[in-house]
């Protein structure tokens, strides 16, 4: 039997790691990282030989998009327009290219070290998500391998799909399959991931080794920890739209205004909630610069490092009788499901302008319902102190 691990998060890293280690720890498998950035993890996972293979994505082409998406974050981007342009016309040569040579191509053209794996046979594969990496690897793999959903956070629970609606999976592994909104659903094999655990502690030593964590055992007790879920300022490219942009960009300025209502709602939130309090802040770890300059670090004391998966941190460090409070962020919803423990989980989104869809919602309240003591769906701001 062999094993294919794609891995778009930090978090879904984190789960690789719990199901090749607790479930399967004497199959063959591999792994692949969906993000350049991740280079050095995968560096420090060959060191430990968990997997087999070990392959990363390669440095994206500065096109068009990544070169306004710099100009929103940054302000400057190391790339020139022209060169972005010209990277946005090799994009789609290769895109088109790869839909005719094949999924092999183009995974061959993303990943390095994809020639290590290329021709092997995969009983299953786990993954999900809507991007290039696993399009290919499905449109490659599914007619001859089981594949499966490899829990990436909230959205596994609402979707058994692995990267579209055609693409139902054979199999999801999740921390708690039965709070999913599909958890009725007969054609579908569920598997539960262990539980996080700070007893674990060879599984936390390898996991800290994989991450770069250096753990000072930190105690936070009775304390607020509000979750960021990034979102970023209306680009200024889009702020006064002229009729052309709106002709054109119609799709960008809704998405950007919905991104923005929600990006302001959170700070309002967050510093109603405050108060005069000193408060603790996770950040995502792709938030945006913008977000970071918001709070008050005097104040809203961030936690540290960033890029860590936050059940990571928590597992390393005492978090005890502490109020999570978030919109709706995986990391919070999914708290009681994947470390446990005696602290409270708060949403906000029912009572704050943001939006959820119908299947998240059914998904909270499968969780609310489950765990009682430990998570809670917030109607009122001001009542969260009683909670």
């Amino acid at each position: 039997m062999r094993l294919l691990f794609v891995c778009s998060t930090e978090f879904q890293i984190l789960n690789a790691l719990n199901v090749k280690l607790h479930l399967y720890p004497d199959t063959k498998a591999d792994i692949v990282l969906q993000r350049a950035e991740y280079s050095v993890i995968a560096e420090r996972l060959r060191e430990l030989g968990i997997f087999e293979y070990v392959c990363c994505a390669k440095e994206i082409l500065i096109d068009l998009h990544e070169y306004k998406r710099a100009l929103r974050e940054f302000g400057r981007c190391d790339k020139g327009l022209l060169e972005a342009v010209c990277n946005s016309m090799v994009n789609i040569w290769r895109n088109l290219f790869g839909f005719f040579a094949g999924p092999k191509y183009h995974l061959n053209d993303l990943l390095y070290g994809y020639g290590n794996i290329r021709d092997n046979h995969y009983d299953k594969v786990l993954m999900q998500g809507g991007n290039t990496i696993v399009r290919n690897f499905y449109t490659d793999l599914h007619k001859n391998t089981e594949m499966a959903v490899l829990d990436e956070g909230i959205g596994s629970y609402c979707d058994n799909t692995i990267c579209h609606k055609d693409t139902k999976a054979d199999a999801v592994y999740l921390y708690d399959p039965n709070v999913a909104v599909y958890a009725e659903d007969q054609d579908i094999s569920f598997v539960k991931i262990p539980k996080l655990s700070p007893d674990d502690i060879d599984f936390v030593n390898i996991a800290n080794k994989v991450f770069r964590y250096l753990p000072a055992g930190k105690k936070i007790k009775n304390k607020l920890i509000f979750f960021d879920q990034g979102g970023e300022q209306m680009p200024s490219y889009l702020r006064n739209p002229n009729w052309l942009i709106r002709l054109f960009l119609a799709n960008s300025i809704k998405k950007h205004t919905r991104s923005y209502k929600e990006y302001i709602s959170q700070i309002k939130a967050f510093k109603h909630i405050a108060g005069d309090r000193t408060v603790y802040i996770k950040y995502h770890p792709r938030t945006s610069v913008g977000m970071l300059k918001e709070y008050d670090e005097a104040k809203f004391k961030p936690i540290e490092p960033r890029k860590i998966p936050w059940e990571l941190y928590a597992i390393n460090n005492q978090i005890e009788e502490c109020k999570f409070i978030t919109l709706c962020s995986s990391s919070v919803c999914l708290y009681p499901l994947t470390v446990g423990g005696n602290n409270k989980c708060v949403l906000l989104y029912s009572c704050i302008d943001y939006s959820v869809g119908d299947n998240y919602k059914k998904l909270f309240d499968n969780i609310a319902q489950k765990y009682k003591k430990m998570f809670f769906i917030a109607n009122d701001i001001d009542g969260i102190s009683a909670i």
